[in-house]
Parts: structure tokens; C-alpha cells; sequence
């Protein structure tokens, strides 16, 4: 119980800080082409993949015990609402 504890402080404080700087500095809209949404589907799946079978086992075996799942937690959902819509609109923009 105390573990889910732990990846819920981890979630949610980067829920938090992800929805601020998104608003704040992206803008993310979904107002695309449907050819678009299927594009960013498909590279944040597979993204999100990368990141939780590649770089979250590095992080666990590194960072012991509950410091683990706080930072795994965090850097999933900060990928998720920060990092993966400011990539996306840096690439969008690129190829205008």
C-alpha cells in the first residue's frame, strides 16, 4: 500500500508541474488533421514505450527503494503532459 503511495506523489507533482509548463510555454492543441493525430499517436506510444522500458529500469536499479518509484512515477506522467507535447510542437514547426 505505502508503494502506491509513493507512485501517486510521483504522478501527481508531475501532473502538476507538467500541466503548468505546458500551458505556460507549448500550448497544445488537438485541433489537427486526423493524419496528424494518427502520427502523434503512434510516436507518443511507442515513445512512452522507450521510456518506461528503457529508461525507468536504469532509474529503479540506481535509485533505492521508494526514491525509485517516486522518480519513475514522475518522469512518466511529466513525459507524458510536458515533454512529449513540446516535442511534438518543435517538430511540427520544424517541418512547416
Amino acid at each position: 500500500m505505502s508503494n502506491d503511495t509513493f507512485k501517486a506523489v510521483g504522478w501527481s507533482s508531475a501532473f502538476l508541474a507538467g500541466w503548468f509548463l505546458e500551458r505556460q510555454f507549448v500550448g497544445f492543441t488537438t485541433e489537427v488533421t486526423t493524419q496528424q493525430r494518427f502520427l502523434r499517436l503512434t510516436g507518443g506510444l511507442l515513445s512512452y514505450y522507450a521510456v518506461s522500458l528503457i529508461i525507468n529500469p536504469i532509474i529503479k536499479a540506481s535509485a533505492a527503494g521508494f526514491a525509485g518509484t517516486v522518480i519513475t512515477c514522475f518522469i512518466q506522467m511529466f513525459y507524458i503532459t510536458f515533454l512529449f507535447p513540446a516535442i511534438i510542437k518543435i517538430a511540427e514547426r520544424k517541418f512547416e
